[in-house]
């Protein structure tokens, strides 16, 4: 609350409802890392085309339509969670995958 209201005054509703905002946002924050992990992890291996894909799917087919969709469902906070939402389901995915490629590679080694 104290950083929010560093940059927002005298809008204590503004303040009480980026707060709220952010605590989701931020919440779903390890899966961001997670999904950065796993693609830095196909780019280093040379599979581009598999990071580059996953990223498509995570802003172009999840993210862009969940904002319009939970948007008109949930108003202000349906946008605020359509990111975390969309790094969330592709994490988990990615993750699965990551874990698939490594246990072929480590076997093929």
């Amino acid at each position: 609350e104290k950083i929010v209201s560093f940059f927002i005054k005298n809008d204590p509703p503004l303040v009480e409802f980026t707060v709220s905002a952010m605590r989701l946002n931020l919440f779903l924050m390890p899966f961001t890392a997670m999904f950065l992990a796993c693609n830095n992890f196909f780019q280093s291996i040379k599979d581009s085309i598999i990071a580059t894909r996953f990223f498509m799917l995570r802003i172009v087919i999840l993210n862009i339509p969940l904002v319009y969709i939970l948007g008109y469902f949930f108003k202000e906070i349906g946008v605020w969670l359509a990111f975390p939402i969309s790094d969330t389901v592709v994490a988990i995915v990615m993750f699965f995958l990551t874990i698939k490629k490594m246990r072929k590679i480590s076997l093929d080694n």
